[in-house]
């Protein structure tokens, strides 16, 4: 709940394996596949140790926000009951699905849409096990922009569309598709 603020987390292994946990959407993950990619340099009998601290202090966390029961194990898998929590990067892409093509009946949702992606997947941590899911969420969002940046270019809301596609060339001043649509939108 808004009311207890912010979740304090009690350590970084903690932090890491609700971060991993989020990443699968609710699906199941073995402990075995957790021991690898969380605990990667640890014996594993240590490894399971810190693995069942880390299950508890994010039980303890989260308890102050209604959430205690959120994170389930059975049978030695894991997973997190989804439904209870908002994540900015999974609604992303649950609302991107909506937009096959940009229309003028659609574009306010989906310039909404575009807001929600708020930038690198767990930003400032660097997880190893997480590079791929950024670089594919990176993608989503690029694609997506840049649509919607032809979208507005064509309909003479030119401040718009370079609002949107100097965000991509920040992200990517590399990109030539961006850098074009930048002189497109100065021209």
């Amino acid at each position: 709940s808004e009311s207890a603020g912010p979740v304090k987390w009690i350590s970084k292994k903690s932090i890491e394996l609700f971060a991993y946990l989020l990443m699968h959407r609710g699906r199941n993950v073995s402990k075995a596949r957790i021991l690898e990619h969380i605990f990667p340099d640890m014996p594993e009998k240590n490894a399971a140790i810190y693995l069942n601290t880390a299950v508890y202090q994010i039980r303890k966390a989260l308890h102050p926000h209604g959430h205690r029961n959120i994170l389930v194990s059975s049978q030695e898998q894991y997973w997190l009951l989804i439904d209870e929590l908002e994540a900015d990067f999974i609604l992303f892409e649950e609302r991107l699905q909506q937009f096959s093509s940009i229309h003028v009946r659609n574009i306010e949702q989906a310039l909404a849409c575009e807001q929600l992606f708020t930038g690198e997947l767990f930003e400032d941590r660097s997880y190893v096990w997480s590079v791929s899911e950024q670089i594919r969420l990176h993608d989503l969002y690029n694609c997506f922009t840049k649509q919607l940046s032809r979208w507005l270019l064509a309909h003479d809301r030119t401040e718009q569309a370079a609002g949107l596609i100097k965000k991509l060339v920040l992200r990517n001043e590399l990109d030539e598709e961006s850098n074009y649509l930048l002189l497109q939108a100065y021209a």
